[in-house]
C-alpha cells in the first residue's frame, strides 16, 4: 500500500510446488509414482489452482476494502488485531513472520485511513512492543517493523509508547 511507501511484504515459501513435468513416462515409471505417493497433479488440478487464485487476484481484495472507508469499523480492526499470533510454532513456523506483518501493516493502514488512530494508537503499540522482543526474527522483519513504528510516530498524538521502545 503507498500510505507506508514500503515493498511489498515477502511470500511465504509454498507448501506444495506444482510442477508438471513436460516428459512422457513409461507405464512402470507412472506406476511406481503411483505406489511412492508422489503423483504429479493432473492438468486440471492445475487449471483449477491458477483460475482459483486469478480469481482471487481479480477481485482486488485489498483495494476494495482500501477505498471503501465504511466497511473498516472498530470490530474489523480489533479483529485484526486480536489474530496476532505471537507465539511461534512448528505449524505456523512456514508463514510465521510473513503472517505477522501482513496483518500488522493492514491495521496500521485501516486506522491510519479510517481515522481511529487515536481509538487503537496504545493497542496497535502493545502489539509492535510484543512482536519486537521476538527471538529469531530476521534483519528485514526488525526493519520493517522499526518502518511502522516511525510511520505511528508521524500519526499519532502521543506517540511516547513507541518512541521508547525503539
Amino acid at each position: 500500500h503507498s500510505l507506508l511507501k514500503l515493498p511489498e511484504l515477502p511470500l511465504p515459501d509454498p507448501d506444495i510446488s506444482i510442477r508438471k513435468a513436460k516428459m512422457s513416462r513409461s507405464l512402470l515409471s507412472t506406476f511406481a509414482s503411483y505406489l511412492k505417493g508422489d503423483e504429479e497433479p493432473s492438468e486440471e488440478d492445475i487449471d483449477f489452482s491458477i483460475k482459483a487464485f486469478e480469481c482471487v487476484k481479480a477481485s482486488h481484495p485489498l483495494s476494495s476494502v482500501f477505498e471503501n472507508n465504511q466497511l473498516v469499523s472498530p470490530k474489523l480492526i480489533e479483529t485484526l488485531l486480536s489474530s496476532l499470533v505471537i507465539e511461534k510454532t512448528s505449524e505456523n513456523s512456514p508463514y510465521f513472520e510473513q503472517e505477522l506483518l501482513f496483518l500488522l501493516e493492514i491495521s496500521i493502514i485501516l486506522i491510519s485511513e479510517a481515522s481511529y488512530g487515536q481509538e487503537f494508537g496504545a493497542l496497535i503499540a502493545d502489539h509492535m512492543i510484543n512482536i519486537s522482543n521476538l527471538d529469531g526474527l530476521s534483519k528485514e522483519a526488525i526493519a520493517r517493523l522499526a518502518s511502522y513504528k516511525m510511520f505511528l510516530v508521524s500519526r499519532f498524538d502521543n506517540p511516547r509508547d513507541i518512541l521508547s521502545d525503539l
